[in-house]
């Protein structure tokens, strides 16, 4: 468990540098933090669902690894709701602020859950099965973020022609 818990730890160390440089760019380049966040929401995504799968495995109970998906399934909500504000208004600095609130609570929980975990039975083979996955799901991550982003919002959809 060690292994995975240095690993995660590192994952959550990422986290916490995008969101420092995207707070950092304050209201310079506001694409830059857009594209930022873009990257930040794949990896958050793909990290979770690489945790999501492997907890079980390293004898985390059925409901962690649910509680893990519905909490970051809320923040990556919270966050990618930003990617449809105006990268200048102050909507998107209170979004952001929220998202980052729920990112770092997130973050506390699944850290105190590894430290409860009794070590599994193959430390590396838990290691590689995340590692490998998180890997595989990164490109997808981005790619469903894209086809969300470029999806109209329900005011933006053409009205049905009358009958």
């Amino acid at each position: 468990m060690h292994t995975l818990w240095n690993t995660v730890r590192d994952d959550h160390q990422t986290i916490r540098i995008y969101l420092d440089k995207i707070e950092g760019l304050k209201r310079e380049r506001p694409q830059l933090r857009c594209a930022a966040l873009r990257e930040l929401l794949a990896f958050v995504a793909a990290r979770d669902a690489a945790l999501a799968e492997v907890l079980p495995m390293a004898g985390a109970p059925a409901h962690a690894a649910q509680a893990l998906q519905a909490r970051r399934r809320a923040c990556r909500h919270a966050l990618f709701q930003g990617l449809r504000l105006e990268p200048h208004s102050a909507d998107w600095w209170s979004f952001f602020a929220d998202g980052r609130r729920r990112l770092m609570a997130g973050m506390r929980w699944e850290e105190m859950l590894l430290r409860r975990m009794s070590p599994p039975r193959d430390a590396e083979a838990l290691l590689d099965a995340y590692v490998d996955r998180r890997e595989r799901l990164l490109p997808h991550a981005r790619a469903q973020l894209q086809r969300l982003q470029a999806r109209p919002e329900p005011e933006e959809m053409p009205l049905p022609a009358a009958a």
